[in-house]
């Protein structure tokens, strides 16, 4: 039975008890811990524990909700914007749409547009990404997956607002999971359309809290579905999660986490992917350079790699200054920040530019790491000492430091991530064009309208994710000529060919012959729908 009044519980004899015992009133007792009720901290199986008083709504439930909330805002005021534009920053967007649609009907995820048959875990391994299967069905278009994304990031604000306001205070929990929210890792993510590691985010959040408050159990648990958000993510966040319940002293619960990650990425990489790739290999081994096993004479000294790991040293301490600078450096107060290391290297040592630089969603998996690791900085700069053995001067200034840390280092995060909104995608919601919807994009909505469900269709780009919630799509770049599609929409500004093509409905039926294609749809803007009649 719950109360929603205190003054309607029955008084405790237990509590009478202790009341007569120290001279007071029972509901003296209860007025010095308001929040005992509220909390159910009583032991089990006392006569309290049978009148337990339901929580209030307070601003400490629904506070971390209307972060979210506004987050979620605010992302999909950027990602809804370029959907609708028609503006997708690659193809990815419309190959996770195809996937997902696929795992709504309890199909295997094949992905036409990424190659004719292409089994796309054969790619990246993700199939915690079929969580959506159900959505999708009541919702199926390619906004579902840019919601679920905004959802996802914006809910990894809540365990860190929660800690920070148990550690540090509430409105520095705020101002933690605020910064969090708009830091660049996670504004590039959303302007990258849609991937998976959407799902991983908010699991590292909750995993890593639950390291800084003891709770070492609930971390492992956390941490394992990130086995399935994407095969390297076992070794590079698992398993070092895992090395840090050892150091916590959990040593048999990190050693299983830890050989759980690594077994778990290496049955990925080395036997799952490749037996359901076409070609049965890892693509993505020759991004790794000197890290390549597949080339000739397999992978190279760790001298090469380190080598490889020092190019282009001023790009890659860019994006180290910037991971630190947007908790003010704080994190480095905390030995959690070590986390980030293994997502670092293994992507400084490849020979893929994009890997280490500051756009698309590499980043997003490390703000988690990183703001937790700020939390946690924070709480230990506000309980450490300046060491007794140093000499004055230096004393002075770490305990300045420590106190500058201590209480500004919230506020100064939150500053930082204000002070970088003009120089990453955030700078989108204060440019017009942004939400500047034309006569051509009017038309491209248009173009895609004469299309029929369930039908086989050949696009570019720009038209990929709308068309593949809803028919069997392919990528005009890549569709073989055995393939003739039923229909064909093509934009010839962004179909990437080069000269431009002038003759769509020839090109075509070059490419695909014996095939004829009747012009349904043409306009000025260089927009066909081509509809096959043979």
């Amino acid at each position: 039975m719950a109360y929603t009044n205190a003054d309607e519980v029955p008084e405790n004899p237990e509590t009478a008890a202790l009341a007569a015992a120290a001279g007071t009133s029972s509901s003296t007792l209860t007025e010095a811990r308001p929040d005992a009720a509220a909390t159910c901290d009583v032991p089990d199986g006392s006569a309290a524990s049978r009148f337990r008083v339901l929580p209030r709504w307070s601003p400490r439930t629904y506070g971390p909700w209307l972060l979210v909330a506004g987050l979620m805002t605010v992302y999909l005021l950027i990602s809804l914007a370029r959907y609708y534009r028609f503006a997708p920053t690659s193809w990815d967007l419309g190959l996770f749409t195809e996937e997902v649609k696929q795992y709504a009907h309890f199909h295997a995820p094949i992905d036409d547009a990424r190659s004719p048959g292409y089994e796309i875990l054969g790619e990246h391994f993700s199939p915690i990404t079929a969580l959506l299967g159900p959505v999708f069905l009541l919702f199926p278009t390619a906004v579902t997956l840019l919601v679920a994304q905004a959802f996802l990031f914006a809910l990894g604000a809540v365990p860190l607002v929660r800690l920070g306001a148990d550690r540090i205070g509430t409105g520095a929990g705020y101002a933690l999971g605020a910064a969090y929210g708009l830091s660049f890792g996670l504004a590039e993510a959303v302007d990258a359309d849609f991937h998976e590691v959407a799902f991983a985010v908010p699991l590292i959040a909750f995993s890593l809290c639950a390291i800084v408050r003891g709770k070492y159990t609930h971390a492992a648990l956390w941490a394992l579905p990130l086995l399935l958000c994407k095969e390297d993510l076992g070794i590079t966040v698992v398993l070092p999660i895992g090395i840090a319940l050892i150091l916590y002293g959990r040593t048999l619960l990190g050693s299983l986490l830890s050989a759980a990650g690594t077994a778990g990425s290496l049955l990925t990489i080395y036997w799952i992917i490749p037996t359901l790739n076409p070609t049965h290999q890892y693509e993505y081994w020759n991004k790794g350079g000197c890290a390549d096993p597949t080339q000739p004479g397999g992978a190279k000294p760790i001298t090469c790699l380190v080598g490889q790991g020092l190019q282009n040293p001023g790009g890659k301490l860019e994006l180290v200054f910037l991971l630190l600078a947007i908790t003010a450096f704080v994190a480095l107060r905390s030995p959690l920040a070590l986390l980030a290391l293994p997502n670092l290297g293994s992507r400084f040592i490849t020979t893929n530019a994009t890997f280490w630089g500051t756009a698309w969603h590499y980043n997003a998996v490390l703000m988690p790491i990183l703001f937790v690791a700020a939390a946690h900085g924070i709480a230990r700069a506000r309980a450490a000492e300046p060491l007794p053995d140093i000499s004055r001067p230096p004393r002075r200034w770490a305990r300045g430091v420590s106190r500058a840390m201590a209480a500004h280092g919230p506020v100064a995060m939150l500053a930082v991530s204000f002070a970088l909104v003009p120089q990453f995608s955030y700078n989108q919601l204060f440019d017009p064009n942004t939400f500047t919807f034309d006569a051509r994009t009017e038309a491209l909505s248009h173009a895609i309208s004469l299309v029929p469900d369930g039908v086989t269709v050949e696009t570019t780009i720009n038209m990929l994710a709308p068309l593949s919630a809803r028919d069997d799509t392919f990528w005009v770049g890549n569709t073989p000529a055995s393939v003739a599609p039923q229909y064909v929409v093509f934009d010839q500004v962004v179909s990437g060919f080069s000269p431009p093509i002038s003759d769509v409905p020839g090109f075509e039926q070059q490419r695909h012959p014996g095939s004829k294609y009747k012009v349904v749809y043409q306009d000025g803007f260089g927009i066909y729908v081509l509809r096959n009649t043979s």
